[in-house]
């Protein structure tokens, strides 16, 4: 398959960028304090797109505040519906 842009800071990449994908790896940007901003909207379009496994590279440990980022973000793959 050919490589498609899917950029976390523009919003319009993403869509396209999910047709056909049946699973996503999902990466956070490193220390970056939006990345919850960035990433939200690429598992809302991932479920709109029918995408089947979302994989989320976290971090050890991300479970011991409820409130990091990393795990706001495995909260909502999560609740997402999608197998991960």
């Amino acid at each position: 398959a050919p490589a498609v842009r899917l950029d976390y800071g523009d919003p319009a990449t993403i869509a396209p960028a999910l047709v056909g994908v049946s699973a996503l790896v999902l990466m956070a940007p490193p220390l970056d304090a939006a990345m919850t901003g960035k990433l939200s909207p690429v598992i809302a379009k991932a479920k709109e797109a029918g995408v089947e496994q979302i994989v989320f590279i976290s971090a050890f440990g991300a479970n011991l505040s409820e409130q990091a980022p990393l795990r706001v973000l495995e909260l909502e793959v999560m609740k997402s519906g999608i197998p991960y």
